[in-house]
């Protein structure tokens, strides 16, 4: 008797149909997600509020961010991107009243003011990779970041914003930086515990350059439905409410009362964090002074270098942030003057790696700090002044105020 044959599909699967729609939804996912990488869809854009940033699950493209540049510049205006950690993003400060809408106002029109700073974030992520990417675009820019006291980059980017770094990086979107690549090398080359994490990161970036997934996907989860939880929103009904319903709220700190602002509970902690910027880099000198240790000043410097390739350096000025007298008038003297050579250190390291670089002028007060380290409203509207003229003088001493041509 012959045998009945074994059927391995049901009759209405064909193989071939079901691979040629496979390869055509591919094909037109990967061309919508190509066309919305183009699109700025964050039209009432302010800055990334928790809401549309890593803290709430969303994670923003390069491409995205270049979109919302491209929507607020125009060809003939100087482009000022605004990066850096929440000091710069404006904690305490409402989307209206935020330090870098100051900052527009003092620029005037020549100048387009785009603040894409993170909360948490680095000098070196968003805001600088985007100014990166745009360099050919828009060749008359500046870009203007914060730092702490006594602080580097880290070439690759910081936690949690390195995937920008990766996508910008392995999709070849940034200038050629030997040094950068180096790093990248030696560091994530030669430990299969770091290896194993890498073919991951660029695997999906492959992925993404050929099928656009997560510029769709942002787009949908923007403009028409989110399935994301998020610290914000875990459960129904907001994980699905489209991010461009949720608007930057950000509080004012003039409205939390001053207990609530310096608690006198937190007092001792907070002390530690401003003595422990300066302490673990500096000794003393023959003389009594305090002294940074070289290896530190050596490292910090050949870190920030590979962080940004010299035509972005050149154009960055790095703003080393300060802490509220309402802290630093509390240390002795001796640590009053460990701390002011922290500050004249850093900057002077800044600028011998290539950057501009400035700290708060005198007579920031109590009231000018919502906290610690961030500014209340007249606070951001002081930090804007004093940006303003230095954003003024890099643009001159680069062509960007004269007729001559921008230099390269």
């Amino acid at each position: 008797m012959t045998p009945l044959p074994v059927k391995l599909a049901p009759a209405w699967f064909r193989p071939r149909s079901f691979i040629a729609g496979l390869v055509a939804g591919l094909i037109a996912l990967s061309w919508l997600g190509w066309s919305v990488s183009r699109l700025n869809y964050h039209r009432q854009f302010t800055r990334f509020h928790p809401e549309i940033a890593p803290e709430g699950s969303y994670y923003p493209t390069i491409a995205e961010l270049c979109s919302i540049v491209r929507a607020r510049c125009r060809p003939d205006q100087v482009l000022v991107i605004v990066g850096g950690n929440s000091i710069f993003y404006g904690v305490g400060q409402p989307a209206a009243d935020m330090w870098t809408n100051r900052l527009q106002e003092l620029l005037g029109d020549r100048y387009a003011v785009v603040n894409l700073a993170f909360r948490g974030a680095a000098a070196d992520d968003g805001g600088a990779l985007a100014a990166e990417v745009l360099r050919q675009e828009f060749p008359r820019q500046i870009y203007v970041a914060n730092v702490g006291m006594m602080t580097c980059l880290d070439p690759s980017g910081s936690d949690p914003y390195r995937f920008m770094f990766w996508e910008a990086y392995f999709k070849g979107l940034l200038l050629p930086h030997p040094a950068r690549s180096e790093w990248v090398r030696q560091r994530y080359a030669y430990s299969w515990t770091r290896i194993a994490p890498m073919v991951d990161v660029v695997g999906k970036v492959e992925l993404d350059r050929a099928l656009h997934f997560d510029d769709l996907w942002n787009y949908v989860s923007f403009d028409w439905i989110n399935t994301v939880p998020s610290f914000y929103h875990p459960d129904f009904p907001g994980v699905f409410t489209p991010r461009d319903a949720y608007a930057d709220t950000e509080p004012d700190f003039r409205s939390i009362p001053f207990d609530e602002r310096y608690q006198p509970a937190a007092l001792p902690v907070e002390m530690e964090i401003v003595r422990g910027a300066t302490i673990p880099y500096y000794h003393r000198a023959a003389g009594g002074s305090w002294e940074l240790d070289p290896r530190t000043r050596h490292d910090f410097e050949m870190m920030d270098r590979a962080a940004m390739p010299a035509p972005l350096r050149r154009r960055t000025l790095i703003v080393v942030s300060q802490n509220s007298p309402y802290y630093v008038d509390r240390l002795k003297p001796d640590e009053r003057a460990r701390d002011d050579a922290g500050y004249a250190d850093s900057m002077a390291i800044w600028r011998e790696a290539g950057y501009q670089a400035m700290t708060y002028p005198a007579g920031f007060t109590i009231d000018d700090y919502g906290d610690r380290t961030h500014l209340t409203v007249p606070g951001g509207h002081k930090l804007a002044v004093s940006v303003a003229a230095q954003v003024r003088s890099l643009a001159a001493g680069l062509g960007y105020g004269s007729a001559a041509p921008p230099k390269p």
